[in-house]
């Protein structure tokens, strides 16, 4: 139940995003900046957790609480997403100057 409701959230965050990019991109900007070094600050955190677990956890130790190698995953994707809407205004500028002709 949860996950449907974190899915549909993360959509339309994803959505608003675009939209932003798209409609106010001086905004993006801004906005793109704090969200890139947030992902960059989980996914440094996200490195140290599994090295500090993997080197110090004892031997008894249940399993980490998450995969790292779908964390990197949704963080990399994440972030390939919020380069391509810095260039969102660069590739439909081009449609718009087509069809004002």
């Amino acid at each position: 139940m949860i996950e449907a409701v974190i899915s549909g959230l993360l959509v339309a965050a994803l959505s608003g995003l675009a939209f932003l990019s798209y409609k106010h991109h001086e905004g993006y900007v801004l906005i793109s900046t704090v969200l890139k070094l947030l992902v960059v600050a989980v996914y440094i955190s996200a490195f140290s957790y599994t090295i500090g677990f993997l080197q110090g956890g004892p031997k008894g130790m249940e399993d980490m609480f998450f995969s790292f190698g779908w964390v990197s995953f949704g963080l990399f994707a994440l972030l390939f997403y919020l380069f391509f809407l810095d260039f969102l205004p660069m590739l439909t500028k081009k449609n718009n100057k087509e069809n004002k002709k």
